[in-house]
């Protein structure tokens, strides 16, 4: 009868062992789910992508001039082309803000700074040319106004866009004279709005996203891909890119823009 007696409390203290560590693998599972669900549901979630990864310009990047010189003892005529600035330049900027928790109330697109990169897929050489501010989304108004649809987990961010910066447009035809289309990288600043009775996130959350390779010009492929944007995440992909001023033009390219440049504004480069 002892013997039988000790089975017992032997067995009854292995299982009450195995209950207790259920319990705790039980706990422990629980709280990793419930960190996990409340990860995922962070501002971090939204996701930004470029439509076919292009922006379509309305026309081309440069505008041109062809000159014919004669060559008498040969008898022969030469054309040569000069690229100029172009008057302006519209594009079409196309993106997508996936959000799958449903959470955000809306995503205003505060800032887009464009970076060439002359030798992409490197970041060598980038050059920031130009920013727009507070006009790829819904209008110039802060906060901006709600355009997302009722239970749409994709929000589009659709608009024409027109820059007319003379530095930048002159950059561009210098460099990408005769050339339909460029590499630059796109960086967003946003910001996200949430609802304010959420009390996992602030009411608005600032948030930079880095769009590349994306393509700028007028020979558009619908059958190309998004790109998808990489979160910031505290790390400045474009950190090496200085803003374009006119030392990145020689004398000679600022002579062109000046002198055959339409509407270009003159005085616009300093006197050596």
């Amino acid at each position: 009868m002892a013997v039988g007696k000790h089975r017992s409390i032997f067995r009854c203290l292995i299982l009450a062992r195995i209950v207790a560590a259920s319990v705790v693998a039980l706990a422990f599972a629980a709280t990793v789910v419930v960190v996990v669900l409340t990860a995922g549901l962070g501002p971090d979630n939204v996701r930004l992508s470029v439509t076919h990864g292009h922006i379509q310009s309305a026309g081309l990047l440069w505008s041109k001039q062809d000159f014919s010189i004669q060559h008498l003892r040969i008898y022969r005529n030469e054309t040569i082309t000069i690229y100029t600035p172009a008057k302006e330049l519209i594009v079409w900027v196309s993106m997508d803000v996936h959000d799958p928790t449903h959470r955000a109330a809306n995503v205003c697109v505060d800032a887009v700074h464009v970076l060439d990169m002359p030798n992409a897929p490197s970041f060598d050489g980038m050059v920031d040319i130009a920013t727009v501010h507070n006009t790829v989304a819904t209008g110039n108004a802060q906060p901006c106004a709600p355009w997302r649809h009722n239970g749409s987990a994709t929000m589009q961010l659709d608009r024409w866009v027109t820059v007319d910066d003379p530095l930048m447009l002159c950059y561009i035809s210098q460099k990408y004279g005769g050339i339909n289309d460029f590499t630059v990288m796109l960086k967003v600043n946003m910001s996200i709005l949430y609802p304010k009775g959420d009390r996992d996130t602030p009411a608005n959350h600032t948030d930079t996203h880095y769009c590349w390779p994306v393509t700028i010009g007028n020979t558009r492929s619908t059958r190309s891909e998004a790109v998808t944007c990489k979160p910031s995440h505290n790390f400045d992909y474009a950190s090496n890119a200085p803003v374009l001023s006119e030392g990145d033009l020689t004398e000679r390219q600022k002579w062109i823009c000046t002198q055959y440049g339409e509407n270009f504004p003159k005085g616009i480069f300093s006197a050596n």
